[in-house]
């Protein structure tokens, strides 16, 4: 079985299954004592040789350096489509992206531009976690926005000013699509999302960087 950064496994599956940590940095004390009951008979694959140094303190035997696999990811023909596909339905207006929203950040996107989000500009909010779509949907309601989903697949009315990006697994295309994209994760201090996806479609970014681990990547 292989996972990609911390997972938590019963300990009955962990008897039964060969276990492959790719990616792994390790950033926090809990981490690590979680980790310590684990590595011991695992493959770990590790982001740097620091983090490596860290795996086999805690008692991992095989560990590999690999790098941040997230470097090699690239979007592929069908994302390119996809993004073109959802230009043409933006429509010619300047597209800013926020992308991968945690909770508490669409607000302040939404502060942000207040002068901004006129009739040549359309945002489109992308929350990191699907649950939270609905949620974006009612403060956008709340603010009196004219909003439109991306789930209707349906041109953006010149009217609109906010398309909810409640789709999975289009964050390439979304960033294709886009003029300037804002990283989310990043206004509230939680670390910052991933800034590659962006940067492979060589769009503008907006972030704040604030751990060590996205300061490596940008």
């Amino acid at each position: 079985m292989v996972f990609e950064g911390p997972s938590f496994l019963p300990p009955d599956q962990v008897k039964m299954l060969t276990i492959v940590f790719l990616g792994f940095t390790v950033v926090n004390f809990y981490m690590a004592g979680y980790l310590k009951k684990k590595v011991r008979e695992a493959m770990a694959a590790a982001q740097s040789q620091n983090d490596a140094a860290r795996l086999a303190r805690l008692g991992a035997v095989r560990v590999e350096i690999t790098g941040n696999l997230k470097f090699d990811r690239s979007p592929s023909d069908g994302d390119i489509a996809r993004g073109a596909m959802l230009r043409s339905l933006f429509g010619a207006r300047f597209v800013f992206l926020a992308a991968s929203t945690r909770e508490g950040e669409e607000a302040l996107v939404l502060d942000a531009p207040s002068q901004g989000l006129g009739s040549d500009m359309l945002a489109v909010i992308v929350p990191r976690h699907p649950q939270r779509f609905d949620d974006v949907a009612r403060l956008l309601e709340r603010r009196g926005i004219s909003y439109q989903r991306r789930s209707e697949g349906r041109p953006i009315d010149a009217t609109t000013r906010v398309v909810l990006g409640d789709s999975m697994g289009e964050m390439f295309a979304y960033y294709a699509a886009c003029d300037l994209a804002f990283i989310g994760g990043s206004l509230l201090r939680l670390g910052g999302q991933n800034l590659l996806e962006a940067c492979a479609v060589g769009r503008a970014i907006l972030t704040e960087v604030v751990d060590a681990k996205k300061n490596k990547i940008a």
